[in-house]
């Protein structure tokens, strides 16, 4: 940041801050993996969804105050409390996070959405993070989902060089019983940006 500094020693410096920044995003969703695994109901903690968007979404514009990041909320209908809702919400913010690392550049526009569906007479939160992003290649997109097995997955990813946040999450989301795939933001073209999409069980669903 010293202004003196010759702009190809800037370029180099922000190169390894970056490398810094996803080796550490990825140890710490490793910790919160295992962690998970070992939670049982009674360690759950109970969230309140509408809470969750609202740290979410500032923490990473905080992280990134260096780029011009705009983001629009839209929350659910009605008030849902969610069992596991600090992993969701890191769960949110890694992939925004990767939204944002993967864009390279200054200026990127993020959307989050949240809407109830019910189903078998339990609702579930349908989650889609987006941004305008270069998006993720179909071949690429396979890596979280050659599998239901949330493990197999995460070993799959990583095997094709994948070290990324985004594959621990989705194993992470399946650990507490939902969904995370991922989709075109614009269907039918993968360079114009990614649609993440989680289904996450509501509170009552734990326990029924």
């Amino acid at each position: 940041m010293d202004a003196e500094t010759p702009g190809p020693s800037k370029r180099q410096a922000d190169k390894i801050v970056g490398q810094m920044r996803r080796a550490s995003s990825f140890i710490l969703s490793l910790r919160r993996l295992q962690d998970v695994e070992l939670l049982t109901q009674e360690r759950m903690e109970s969230r309140d969804l509408g809470t969750i968007l609202d740290q979410a979404v500032p923490r990473v514009k905080a992280e990134y105050e260096d780029k011009r990041i705009s983001a629009t909320v839209v929350h659910a209908a009605e008030q849902v409390g969610f069992m596991g809702g600090k992993h969701l919400e890191d769960i949110i913010v890694g992939v925004l996070e990767n939204s944002v690392e993967a864009a390279e550049r200054d200026d990127l526009a993020l959307e989050v959405k949240a809407t109830l569906v019910r189903e078998n007479d339990h609702k579930f939160l349908m989650l889609e993070l987006m941004d305008d992003g270069p998006g993720i290649k179909d071949d690429l997109k396979m890596c979280f989902s050659v599998s239901e097995d949330p493990r197999k997955r995460f070993a799959v990813g990583t095997h094709r060089g994948v070290a990324s946040s985004l594959v621990i999450g989705s194993a992470i989301v399946s650990q507490l019983g939902g969904e995370l795939w991922i989709e075109n933001r614009i269907p039918g073209d993968c360079s114009k940006g990614s649609r993440i999409v989680i289904k996450f069980p509501e509170e009552g669903f734990f326990g029924t």
